[in-house]
């Protein structure tokens, strides 16, 4: 479907909507109870924006000092952190995004990524004060057009 208005994305998020759904209920069953290496999962990636607002807001320092507490607790074959393009919300950044239990932290700086290792990845526990907030529900979850936009889903 060609987009030219406004009207056709509203058509396509709304053929969208059930697949997103099923997603959502899928990362609810994944992450209910723990999250990092506590919830079983063998290996753990680590998306640290590294667009142009985040990388002036030291998303640079973030890596470094998340690859630092990764070799420090020994545990650089189950952890990677890889830096991505920008995720869109940068009024929000630096982001730091851990998958695959879909954790969304916002405004992360380098002095919290001994925290996220230490806390997150080893110990099962999300960091409250990190996580997003979206205003349009109650919970610490990113909406799910965050997590999916639906761009190009028929």
């Amino acid at each position: 479907m060609k987009i030219l208005s406004i009207h056709d994305l509203q058509i396509i998020r709304k053929r969208a909507e059930h697949h997103l759904s099923l997603r959502e209920e899928s990362n609810e069953k994944v992450t209910e109870k723990c999250y990092g290496l506590a919830s079983g999962a063998q290996h753990l990636q680590i998306l640290i924006c590294g667009g142009t607002g985040c990388k002036a807001s030291s998303s640079q320092g973030i890596t470094d000092n998340l690859l630092k507490a990764i070799q420090k607790n020994e545990i650089t074959d189950k952890v990677e952190v890889i830096t991505v393009g920008c995720f869109g919300f940068c009024e929000k950044g630096p982001i730091v995004k851990i998958i695959p239990d879909n954790t969304f932290y916002t405004q992360v700086t380098p002095e919290d990524a001994e925290e996220i290792i230490n806390e997150h990845i080893i110990g099962g526990r999300r960091i409250e004060r990190l996580l997003y907030v979206d205003p349009k529900t109650p919970s610490n979850r990113p909406s799910i057009s965050l997590l999916y936009p639906p761009i190009g889903i028929p």
